[in-house]
């Protein structure tokens, strides 16, 4: 089963290996009583930031058979460089670590380049060196400035390749959604989606945000074969 690898705004490392065929979870957490916000949120400028500050972010939750996760997510910016497989001009970069732990047991770190370009924010691709993968856009769409709850749009498209193969690439996608929250914030979501010949993974990485772009919290939920895991 293939992981999502690729990166975005790259932020994560997909789940589902972990899932096995324990069935889903939601986090173990109770539901808050969700309030639809009139507030125009920042879009581009919450991504901007995102890709280009150091941040480290966690979520955790169980599974419908009582297995535990925790995630740690991590984004440090690094030096411009040039990545002659994506562009000939040099290009920003992040560099993102997730940490996988299952039942308290480090199951999975991953750590991945991240390459894009700002006004306007555009990601050009990602590596993973652990395991010699791309991930190269093909199609992107420029992120709006602001947004209210309710909308949602396109932000790249491209294709995966594995040990730098460019044999049987499989299709990726991301859009973005802003959810409703509270009266005063929204949670700003990256959408991602990769189709192998088996079948579809996806994933939601969100993270709650005010008006001001300030980011409070983060979750995330991972879906493949049926069985969704949201860690909070």
């Amino acid at each position: 089963m293939r992981r999502l690898c690729f990166s975005n705004i790259s932020f994560f490392v997909s789940l589902v290996f972990f899932l096995g065929g324990c069935g889903g979870g939601n986090g173990g957490q109770s539901t808050p009583s969700i309030v639809t916000s009139t507030d125009s949120f920042p879009i581009e400028a919450t991504f901007v930031s995102l890709s280009s500050t150091s941040n480290v972010f966690s979520a955790s939750g169980s599974d419908s058979s009582g297995n535990t996760y925790q995630v740690t997510y991590s984004i440090s910016p690094a030096a411009d460089k040039i990545v002659s497989q994506l562009s000939a001009n040099p290009l920003k970069v992040y560099v993102s670590n997730t940490q996988v732990k299952k039942n308290g047991l480090t199951a999975s770190v991953v750590s991945s380049e991240n390459y894009f370009t700002l006004s306007p924010l555009i990601l050009y691709g990602s590596y993973t060196s652990a395991t010699n993968d791309w991930f190269q856009t093909k199609v992107y769409t420029v992120l709006p400035a602001t947004a209210k709850v309710g909308s949602s749009g396109g932000f790249y498209s491209g294709s995966v390749y594995y040990n730098a193969s460019k044999i049987l690439p499989e299709p990726a996608s991301a859009t973005w959604s802003l959810e409703a929250d509270t009266a005063t914030t929204a949670w700003l979501c990256l959408n991602r989606s990769i189709t192998n010949y088996v079948d579809t993974t996806s994933d939601s990485i969100c993270f709650k945000i005010d008006k001001f772009g300030v980011i409070s919290s983060f979750k995330l939920s991972t879906t493949n074969s049926g069985s969704t895991l949201i860690l909070k």
